[in-house]
This record gives structure tokens, C-alpha cells and sequence, in this order.
């Protein structure tokens, strides 16, 4: 069976990320991980204004879709294909593969 193992990491001093989570391998699976990835994106309002300017914490609806196309071309995505800018060395990756059922 395939699946989307995804991995968020980042180096927010006071809170770090490293959490892999895995979902299905389905439109609305697809859909989950990139909530998942979204939702992990470190984001303090008055902190990013000031140290990580031109940073984002959302992905684009034409970014996701790309990233769809990707994923269905190369069985793998990570933030270094997108266009958006994160902070605090925001790190992504999106990768099909196969477990047993069992």
C-alpha cells in the first residue's frame, strides 16, 4: 500500500519541529499532509515582521498545485520547491512510499 510520509523540521530556538506524520495516498490525503505542513510553519506575527521579512506562512494554491504535479512525477516534494520563503529554516518533505499492511 502506498502512503505520504511527512516530515516538518525547523529551528525555532524556543519551540523546534521534527515530527514525521504519515497519511494516505489520495487527493484527500494530499490534501492533509499540506494542512499538516502549513499548520507546522513556525509564525510569531511581530517576530517575523522584524527578523524574517518577505516570509510566509501559507502555501499558495498554485504552489500546491505544483506541488501535486511533482509528487506525481517524482514520487517525492520538499519546500525547496516552492517559490514561498519560510522562516526559521523551515524544512519540508512530502515522499511516497510503500509500507505492508499487516
Amino acid at each position: 500500500m502506498k502512503v505520504l510520509l511527512t516530515h516538518v523540521e525547523d529551528d525555532w530556538t524556543e519551540f523546534p519541529n521534527d515530527e514525521t506524520r504519515v497519511f494516505a495516498d489520495t487527493e484527500k490525503g494530499f490534501s492533509a499532509a499540506m494542512d499538516f505542513v502549513q499548520a507546522s510553519i513556525p509564525w510569531e506575527e511581530k517576530h517575523m515582521k522584524m527578523y524574517y521579512k518577505d516570509c510566509t506562512n501559507k502555501i499558495s494554491l498554485e504552489t500546491r498545485a505544483l506541488l501535486k504535479h511533482t509528487l506525481n512525477e517524482d514520487d517525492s516534494i520538499s519546500s525547496f520547491d516552492c517559490e514561498e520563503r519560510f522562516p526559521a529554516k523551515f524544512y519540508f518533505c512530502i515522499r511516497r512510499t510503500d509500507v505492508e499492511e499487516g
